[in-house]
């Protein structure tokens, strides 16, 4: 998914990093998430990988 950040706008950082300031305030950043979790992974796994995707971009540390 991070590949796919770096043709969203948002700049990666000096480092090369994705940008999680600009990328966990872009919706499609989550939409994105969801439609490959849910193509890929079964359901369950899908909401949890969405649900692990608002920590990260709550936490970034």
């Amino acid at each position: 998914m991070f590949n796919q950040a770096y043709t969203m706008n948002c700049p990666p950082y000096p480092n090369g990093r994705p940008n999680l300031e600009c990328l966990c305030n872009d919706v499609n950043f989550f939409n994105g998430i969801g439609d490959c979790a849910f193509r890929a992974c079964y359901t369950q796994d899908a909401e949890n990988t969405l649900g692990l995707a608002v920590i990260y971009c709550t936490d970034r540390r």
